[in-house]
């Protein structure tokens, strides 16, 4: 029975993190990368795989709802923001080749937000299923190395 108990304690435990990566996604004052990093830093054997795959799916989720957010305000900007607007959008439109690399950065490294470059994607209707692989190839390697990183220092300390 002991055994059942961990592995509906440990599967609860993925339940949270994917509710709190999506939340993350939307609301970044929420981090997803504390969730992960204090999981498999409290389990003694995290399946960095199975957590970080639960991570990224979620926030993906909830990135994707960014992209959607943005691809439908962008017609609803404030004047006083347009300036701002037209001057990213450029941006992106010279990036049209990157904009995957763009994403993929952004995903893995934080810089710059990815909150703000999923909104920006929508916003500028650059490719949803380029903006989809790069950022889940992305999360998911930030979130593996999360995951992996307290292993490594118990093995180094230990």
């Amino acid at each position: 029975m002991e055994i059942l108990g961990v592995a509906v304690g440990e599967h609860g435990s993925y339940f949270w993190v994917a509710v709190l990566s999506f939340i993350s996604a939307v609301f970044p004052l929420v981090s997803a990368e504390i969730v992960v990093l204090g999981l498999a830093a409290a389990s003694p054997t995290p399946n960095v795989i199975l957590l970080a795959a639960v991570a990224t799916a979620a926030q993906m989720a909830g990135k994707s709802t960014m992209y959607w957010i943005g691809a439908r305000a962008v017609s609803h900007t404030p004047v006083r923001y347009r300036a701002v607007m037209d001057r990213w959008e450029g941006r992106f439109r010279q990036a049209r080749g990157r904009v995957g690399s763009i994403v993929l950065v952004s995903s893995m490294s934080g810089l710059p937000p990815f909150y703000v470059i999923s909104t920006l994607a929508g916003a500028f209707r650059t490719s949803f299923v380029t903006f989809l692989i790069a950022g889940t190839v992305g999360r998911f390697v930030r979130f593996a190395s999360l995951a992996w990183f307290p292993g490594v220092v118990r093995f180094m300390a230990g």
